[in-house]
C-alpha cells in the first residue's frame, strides 16, 4: 500500500527598469518550498496473515526541497532586431529523511543556467528566431531512495542516493514566411537537445527472466528534430498542395547485464496533402511514408521498418437536400515481426438529410464507421534492447443515427426593453 501528500509554497518578486530607448533590465526572485510525505507499506505473509513489515520493501519518508532562483535578463529591441540574454542562478537544498528503515539523504546544488534569444524580422511576413537555453532536472525522490520497488514483480527497481542533477542544452532555430496575397507559406524548425548526467537505467536480468534495475547518470544522450512544411495554392485557392518532411534522430545510453547499450533511432517521414475546394465539393487526398531504423546491442532489432498511410476525404452535396461525407484510410506496415505486418482499409461514410430549406436547422445523419470491418492498431516500441510489437483490438464496424437541431437567435442580441 502506498500513500503520499504534497505541499508546495511559492513566492515571486519581480523588478523591471528601462536602461534606454531600446534596452530594458528585468530581475526576478523565486522562492519555492515543497514537502512530500511518502509512505509505502509491504508486509510478509506469515502464519496465514500479513503481519510483519518487510524492511527491504517498506519505505516511509519525508522529502523537503527549497529552491532559490534568481534571474536577470537584458532585452534589446531596435528596428528589426530583438535580443535577450539572461541567466538563472539556482540554489537547491533538498533533504530526504527515511523513517523506516532510517537513513537520511542531504544534497545542495548550485546551477548557473544561461539563455539567449534572438529574433530578426525581415518584414511583416517573414521571421527568423534563434533560441538557446540551459536547464537542470533534479532526481525524483523515488530515484534517490535505495529501496526496492517490486510493484511489477518482473521489473524490480532500486533507487540510487548518489544521483546528480542533469544539465541540458537546448538549441532551436526556426524560420517562417507567408505571402498574404497568394496564401503560400513556408515553415521550418530545427531543435537539438543534449543531456549531461542524464538519468538512465542499469539493468541486470536474472535466471528467472526478471530485470533488476537501478537509476544511474550517463553522458552522451541527445535528441534532434528537423521539420519543414509548406502550402502552395493554385487556381485562386481552389487547389492547394502541402508537402512536409520530418527528420528525427536520438541517442540513448543504458546498461544491460554490465554492458553499455547505445541505442540510436532515426526516423524519416515524408508526407503530402492535396486539397480541392470548389463551391459545393471538397476533396482532400494525403499520403505519408515513414522509414525507421534502430541500432542496439540486440542485432535482431536493428532491422529497419516502414509504415505508410494513404487517405481520401470527400464532401459532396446531392439532390433533394441530401449530402454525403466519406473518408478512407489505407495503412501499410512492413518489416515488423511475423503477424504484425498488417495492411488494412478503414472506410467511413455519413449520409445527411437537411430539412426546413430556409432555416436549414434540422439535419438527420446516418453514420457508418469502419464499414469493411478491418480497423486495427499496430505499434512498435523499443526500450533498452527489447523490441515490442503490439496489436490492439479497437472498435470495429458500427452504425449511428444522429439528429442535429440548430436554434437561431432572431432577436439580434441586446438588452430587451422593460
Amino acid at each position: 500500500m502506498t500513500t503520499g501528500a504534497v505541499k508546495i509554497n511559492n513566492v515571486i518578486l519581480l523588478y523591471k527598469d528601462l536602461l534606454g530607448k531600446a534596452t530594458a533590465l528585468e530581475c526576478s526572485y523565486n522562492l519555492n518550498f515543497s514537502k512530500i510525505d511518502h509512505n509505502k507499506q509491504a508486509k510478509n505473509y506469515l502464519n496465514g496473515e500479513y503481519s510483519s513489515y518487510d524492511s527491504s520493501l517498506t519505505n516511509s519518508s519525508v522529502f523537503n526541497k527549497i529552491i532559490n532562483d534568481f534571474n536577470a535578463k537584458i532585452t534589446y529591441k531596435r528596428k528589426r532586431h530583438i535580443f535577450e540574454f539572461g541567466c538563472h542562478v539556482r540554489h537547491v537544498v533538498f533533504n530526504s529523511k527515511n523513517i523506516f528503515p532510517y537513513y537520511e539523504i542531504k544534497r545542495t546544488t548550485k546551477n548557473p543556467l544561461p539563455y539567449l534569444n534572438y529574433g530578426y524580422k525581415f518584414n511583416s511576413n517573414s521571421h527568423l528566431a534563434f533560441n538557446y537555453m540551459t536547464s537542470s532536472d533534479l532526481p525524483q525522490i523515488t530515484f534517490l531512495q535505495p529501496v526496492k520497488d517490486n510493484t511489477n514483480p518482473t521489473q524490480i527497481i532500486m533507487g540510487n542516493p548518489d544521483l546528480s542533477p542533469t544539465f541540458n542544452h537546448n538549441l532551436n532555430l526556426s524560420y517562417d514566411f507567408i505571402n498574404p496575397r497568394s496564401g503560400a507559406n513556408l515553415w521550418t524548425n530545427f531543435n537539438f537537445i543534449k543531456r549531461n548526467n542524464d538519468f538512465s537505467v542499469y539493468s541486470i536480468y536474472d535466471s528467472l527472466g526478471r530485470s533488476i534495475e537501478k537509476i544511474v547518470n550517463v553522458n552522451g544522450n541527445y535528441q534532434s528534430n528537423f521539420s519543414i512544411s509548406s502550402s502552395i495554392p493554385f487556381f485562386s485557392n481552389k487547389l492547394e498542395l502541402s508537402p512536409n518532411i520530418i527528420l528525427n534522430s536520438d541517442k540513448t545510453i543504458n546498461y544491460v547485464n554490465s554492458q553499455v547499450n547505445i541505442q540510436k533511432n532515426s526516423n524519416v517521414n515524408l508526407g503530402a496533402v492535396i486539397s480541392m475546394n470548389l463551391d459545393t465539393i471538397s476533396l482532400v487526398v494525403s499520403g505519408n511514408f515513414g522509414y525507421n531504423t534502430t541500432s542496439t546491442l540486440n542485432t535482431n532489432i536493428s532491422k529497419p521498418y516502414n509504415t505508410q498511410r494513404y487517405s481520401v476525404l470527400l464532401q459532396l452535396p446531392l439532390r433533394r437536400n441530401f449530402s454525403i461525407e466519406t473518408n478512407a484510410n489505407f495503412f501499410i506496415n512492413n518489416r515488423l515481426e511475423k503477424g504484425f505486418n498488417l495492411n488494412y482499409l478503414v472506410w467511413n461514410l455519413c449520409v445527411n438529410k437537411t430539412f426546413f430549406i430556409k432555416e436549414k436547422n434540422l439535419i438527420i445523419s446516418l453514420i457508418g464507421n469502419d464499414i469493411l470491418n478491418q480497423n486495427s492498431s499496430v505499434n512498435r516500441t523499443i526500450t533498452n534492447n527489447v523490441i515490442t510489437d503490439t496489436k490492439t483490438n479497437v472498435i470495429n464496424r458500427y452504425f449511428l443515427l444522429k439528429i442535429t437541431f440548430k436554434i437561431k437567435n432572431k432577436s439580434g442580441g441586446g438588452v430587451p426593453p422593460h
